[in-house]
């Protein structure tokens, strides 16, 4: 289990990760997959990777990407009444973070 206490100063980020094979359904569940989302996992991935590099190089952000299964995502969006937007991404993202840190304690 990685441990983040080595560094306090520095703000843990969990993010959203997608699979490559989930990208059209993403597309096609998210609600503002027109304005969040591009078109492509591909073109997702470059975007993703250079956000990356920004949050942990200029802002010294600790970046946990968190593997997002859309199944997982939508049964969980359905659960908490929520949209499937890109807060419900983020929110998902960290929920599934906090349930893998408790397993570590």
């Amino acid at each position: 289990a990685m441990s983040f206490v080595e560094d306090p100063t520095r703000s843990i980020l969990p993010i959203p990760w997608y699979r490559e094979g989930d990208w059209p359904r993403l597309l096609k569940v998210s609600v503002d997959s027109e304005e969040t989302l591009e078109p492509t996992w591909d073109q997702w991935y470059r975007a993703a990777l250079e956000e990356l590099y920004h949050l942990t190089t200029e802002l010294a952000y600790v970046v946990v990407p968190i593997d997002v299964a859309v199944d997982g995502l939508i049964t969980w969006c359905r659960t908490h009444s929520r949209s499937i937007d890109n807060e419900a991404r983020f929110a998902f993202a960290l929920h599934r973070f906090q349930l893998r840190h408790d397993d570590d304690s």
